[in-house]
């Protein structure tokens, strides 16, 4: 039996793990995990598929509303039972095709899947990581060596990499006690962070919020950890210099990935961080006189293919073609398990 749950109870969640659900029961016997028998149905399941990536540390989710008055029961169990590693994961995806990457047009993930008026835009349309046993680096995505097709799909074509005058860091943030970032004090690995720049670039700091970092946040951020003068906090309205951004700076931001699209060096400091294994892990390379190293043209272009084939529609899941891709994974896993 593999259950399925949304762990944010929004319109796109809801509507994607209703999606997952009618693909993968076209495979495997499927179970919808509802607030009302959350821990009952669970216990029936060897394997889940939880939409939105549950924060099972932290657990600052909308949990009450999915699984009832008690989710700490749930979490535990969760995690005494071994499903961290015996889990599909949905989330927001790596490249998205409502982004136009022409520079002139970008606009930088200024948007995310909750913020878009859902009228206007159809859920079938948007794009989903799915990955199991982790988040976004850590996870596995059956799509190593994978052909360029659905990359050429999505019509997204990178910039050339072409170094440019040093002009600014830009420094991306993450939301806060976020699913990305859970493990560390997001607070302090700003100050961390921007301390480190400083000692390798005179270049000022830009640094770009996550699109739900509140404001008193933000201004947190810009008094106790950017001393230098020239520092400046991001703004949308400032969103065309990223093309002229040294570097981009980030955790496990996926606006990484967007960076590489840009032609823009990445500095990942995080191995949750999707983009971790082809460019530089090291602060000290914003003191080279071209900046941070940038991946060729082949590494990059291999990866993307690999990333595209990371991310699937709510459409897609319907269908029962993702379903198919992880036929053989999950029953495999499911065979070994208690």
């Amino acid at each position: 039996m593999i259950g399925v749950c949304y762990t944010k109870e929004n319109e796109p969640a809801i509507h994607l793990a209703d999606s997952a659900y009618e693909g993968f029961s076209k495979h495997f016997d499927c179970i919808k995990i509802t607030k009302d028998n959350a821990l009952k149905d669970l216990k029936r399941c060897k394997f889940l598929i939880q939409v939105c990536y549950p924060n099972l540390y932290h657990w600052k989710i909308d949990s009450s509303a999915v699984f009832g008055k008690k989710p700490h029961q749930f979490r535990n169990y969760i995690l005494d039972q071994g499903y961290l590693n015996k889990s599909i994961y949905l989330e927001t995806g790596f490249i998205n095709s409502q982004v136009a990457y022409d520079v002139s047009k970008y606009t930088f993930r200024h948007q995310n899947p909750e913020q878009i008026h859902l009228h206007q835009l159809s859920l079938d349309t948007l794009y989903y990581a799915v990955g199991v046993g982790g988040l976004k680096g850590q996870a596995s995505y059956l799509n190593d060596n994978s052909l360029p097709d659905r990359l050429q799909q999505l019509n997204v074509t990178p910039l050339p990499y072409c170094p440019k005058k040093p002009s600014f860091v830009l420094l991306i943030g993450q939301a806060y006690r976020g699913i990305s970032s859970w493990d560390i004090d997001i607070r302090k690995w700003y100050k961390d962070t921007a301390t480190k720049i400083k000692r390798h670039t005179k270049l000022p700091i830009v640094y770009k919020p996550h699109p739900k970092t509140v404001l008193n946040e933000r201004q947190w951020i810009q008094e106790k950890a950017f001393l230098r003068d020239n520092d400046r906090l991001f703004e949308w309205s400032r969103f065309v210099q990223i093309q002229d951004a040294t570097a981009v700076v980030t955790y496990s931001s996926n606006a990484s990935v967007d960076a590489l699209l840009l032609g823009i060096p990445v500095i990942a400091l995080s191995q949750r961080n999707v983009v971790w294994p082809i460019v530089s892990n090291c602060l000290s390379e914003l003191a080279k006189p071209d900046g941070p190293s940038f991946p060729s043209e082949a590494i990059l272009g291999q990866f993307l293919a690999n990333i595209a084939y990371a991310q699937w529609t709510p459409a897609e899941l319907r269908s029962g073609h993702v379903a198919t891709r992880w036929q053989s994974y999950l029953q495999a896993k499911i065979a070994d398990g208690p």
